[in-house]
């Protein structure tokens, strides 16, 4: 088999390819699935613990997800995560769609 010689452009175009996709950069640049992960996580745990969706606001930074639950003195606990991964947006718009069959 014949090596090839790559440019500096095609190698600078795999670099970007391989930290895109997660690829030979371990800790620092996570899989796409990890982040899902990661996120599912997050919000399993507000929705264990009382937590639903308020509200919902997405732009192009990803999507502001705000859970609000109320307490004993009648107040409501507020808390909201950033969800960058598309996999993860699709996870909790299905959860509110649950949410919302529920009321």
């Amino acid at each position: 088999m014949k090596a090839t010689r790559m440019n500096h452009r095609e190698i600078t175009l795999l670099q970007q390819e391989t930290e895109y996709y997660g690829i030979e950069k371990g800790d620092e640049t996570m899989s796409s699935h990890k982040e899902f992960l990661e996120e599912k996580e997050k919000i399993d745990k507000l929705v264990e613990n009382g937590f639903r969706i308020a509200k919902v606001e997405e732009n192009l930074s990803g999507a502001f997800v705000d859970f609000e639950k109320p307490n004993e003195k009648k107040q409501v606990e507020k808390k909201q995560l950033h969800i960058l991964n598309a996999d993860a947006r699709i996870y909790f718009s299905n959860l509110l769609i649950k949410q919302q069959k529920q009321q």
